[in-house]
């Protein structure tokens, strides 16, 4: 008989223990209810005060004086994939998103970059640096490549590209370091032609 009653204890044990950690995984979870889908929001308003959630586009963190609540920063509709949460924007210029890629157009030669047109709301960067050099060469980028800058590419030249890093302010920073990327031909000439962009999950 006391075997039987020593595993009855254990295995009531094993339950609390069980019990136990299943209470504090739904402590750790967000409450999903309070981030409904689908609702219309505008910019500012709080669209969760639950610090589980992760933030998406279109939202940003309210101050800690408030509790850090998440806001959106555009109008649009909400949407939630597990914990992340994201404001989709109707007709919204294009938001660049790490490893997109981009065709845009040329639209200024500056110092060591080009600035690219890629239909966002801030025009793209392409740094020199981040350019194949003719013949592949790898190497630091001199004077005289900065001088040759309009020979690799200038204004209204068609490049494919794929973005790289994001910066504070929301534009995009490219590169062509791969023999997939680069300047395109100039399929049609006197039309400009909008950006198209991949994402590959």
């Amino acid at each position: 008989m006391s075997s039987i009653r020593i595993h009855v204890g254990s295995s009531s044990r094993g339950k609390r223990r069980r019990a136990r950690r299943n209470e504090d995984e739904d402590e750790d979870a967000p409450d999903t209810s309070s981030v409904p889908e689908a609702r219309l929001v505008a910019p500012g308003d709080v669209i969760t005060r639950d610090a589980g959630f992760m933030r998406g586009h279109g939202t940003y963190v309210g101050s800690a004086a408030d509790g850090a609540p998440l806001l959106s920063s555009v109008a649009g509709v909400v949407q939630r994939v597990n914990k992340l949460v994201s404001v989709a924007a109707p007709k919204t210029k294009y938001q660049a998103e790490i490893g997109d890629v981009v065709v845009g157009r040329v639209t200024e030669v500056q110092q060591r970059r080009w600035k690219v047109e890629t239909n966002s709301r801030l025009d793209s960067v392409l740094l020199l640096s981040s350019v194949n050099l003719p013949g592949g060469e790898l190497r630091r980028r001199s004077a005289e490549d900065e001088l040759a800058m309009r020979g690799y590419l200038k204004e209204g030249d068609l490049i494919s590209a794929e973005v790289q890093q994001l910066y504070n302010d929301g534009a995009a920073s490219l590169h062509t370091r791969s023999l997939k990327y680069g300047k395109l031909s100039q399929v049609r000439r006197g039309k400009k032609s909008k950006c198209n962009t991949v994402r590959t999950d």
